[in-house]
């Protein structure tokens, strides 16, 4: 196992109750905050494609949306629906690799 699988292997995220959904976090960023031209929703398994589409529609137009789905050990892939790309890791290297190629392409 290397140092990077090690810590992801002890680094875990829990909900809890009190937690805001993905989209109501998204409206508050895109109300408070002005001059973004890039948003990335890092966001568990849990999240589905409804809410993440939902949640990009709460910024300003004009701001790009990524939403970065962890799921453990997850085969890396990619999606682009309108105003959202996602990318979906199962581990934190998976990341690295699919921004590098997205650049590449875009």
């Amino acid at each position: 196992m290397t140092p990077t699988r090690l810590l992801d292997a002890f680094a875990t995220v829990g909900l809890a109750d009190s937690c805001l959904p993905v989209a109501e976090v998204s409206r508050i960023v895109g109300v408070e905050t002005t001059g973004i031209s890039v948003a990335f929703l890092v966001v568990g398994s849990t999240v589905g494609l409804p809410a993440l589409r939902l949640a990009a529609t709460r910024f300003p137009v004009g701001v790009e949306v990524v939403a970065v789905i962890c799921e453990p050990e997850a085969q890396p892939r990619f999606l682009r629906v309108a105003g959202l790309t996602v990318v979906t890791i199962g581990y934190l290297d998976d990341l690295r690799t699919a921004l590098h190629r997205q650049a590449a392409a875009g």
